[in-house]
């Protein structure tokens, strides 16, 4: 899916700063989430979509809980003028485990919400009865 020198760019880590087993905890986690979006996917060699919306997964589920929000903040919002604090949260971002966003399923399944389409509802060239073009005016 992707490595751990990539996770730990991705969070401007330092290099060993990621505990690795909690990280493969969460990456199987991660696979089984995005199974569920997009069945079948090779996760040994996945297309770029999924690696990405993976490392972002699995980012968001390794830094809930911080010591600057509580678990499952998605969003801090700070001001010093009467001591403002504010707390941002998703959908399913309270629950244990991790969780995908709108942004994330669209992202996996390449973006698309459908697409228009259209439906024929007759002929090209409408018929003509008795021999008058009902489409001309006279």
């Amino acid at each position: 899916m992707f490595t751990l020198e990539e996770f730990e760019a991705y969070l401007q880590l330092d290099p060993g700063e990621v505990n690795e087993t909690y990280l493969e905890t969460l990456k199987r986690e991660a696979r089984v989430l995005i199974s569920g979006v997009v069945p079948g996917v090779d996760f040994a060699n996945p297309p770029e979509n999924v690696q990405v919306v993976a490392l972002r997964v699995v980012a968001r589920g390794y830094l809930r809980g911080s010591a600057d929000a509580p678990y499952g903040a998605t969003s801090v919002q700070q001001s010093a003028g009467e001591f403002s604090r504010s707390f941002g949260f998703e959908a399913n971002s309270t629950q244990p485990g991790l969780w995908l966003t709108k942004q994330d399923r669209r992202d996996l399944r390449g973006g698309s919400r459908g697409g228009a389409f259209t439906i024929d509802l007759g002929p090209v060239n409408p018929p003509y009865f008795g021999g008058v073009d009902p489409w001309i005016s006279l």
